[in-house]
């Protein structure tokens, strides 16, 4: 199953300008950098862990507050 506009028939998106596009990219240009730097730093999860955060988040539990590293 796809939500995709493009394979629902949905609404398609407007066309981004290049001055959209450039910023869009900058932006996510600096995302990736701050994960790695987070990652490079020990600052992640292990899938299992990511997981079980993931499904108390889900099911709006506690357990996926925010808890700062240990």
């Amino acid at each position: 199953m796809t939500t995709s506009g493009f394979m629902t028939g949905g609404p398609r998106r407007q066309r981004e300008t290049s001055a959209q596009r450039e910023a869009r990219l900058a932006r996510e240009h600096e995302m990736l950098e701050a994960a790695r730097e987070d990652i490079r730093a020990g600052r992640c999860i292990s899938g299992l862990e990511l997981e079980a955060w993931l499904k108390a988040w889900a099911a709006d539990s506690p357990e996926h507050a925010f808890k700062p590293m240990k």
